[in-house]
């Protein structure tokens, strides 16, 4: 599968960050980002999940960049119920 990618180094009001943007078949849009003083190789993913499907969104994107569920640490679940 081929992703669409671009990528921005940009500062917010948490500091500076390298922001990766990937476009997916089918119109799947999500945002990789990791700031200055995480981590090596930990990232922030983030995409449209206030969907009822947001599990198999997930899964398509673990899919993509070849990644198992397990790699991920954290899911910020409150957020899919906010309106």
């Amino acid at each position: 599968m081929r992703l669409g990618c671009a990528l921005h180094e940009e500062t917010d009001d948490l500091g500076d960050l390298l922001r990766a943007d990937f476009f997916l078949p089918g119109g799947l849009v999500f945002r990789l980002m990791t700031y200055r003083g995480m981590n090596e190789n930990t990232f922030e993913l983030f995409f449209e999940s206030q969907l009822p499907n947001w599990q198999e969104r997930l899964k398509k994107i673990t899919n993509a960049l070849a990644m198992s569920p397990a790699d991920i640490l954290w899911i910020n679940d409150r957020y899919f119920d906010t309106p």
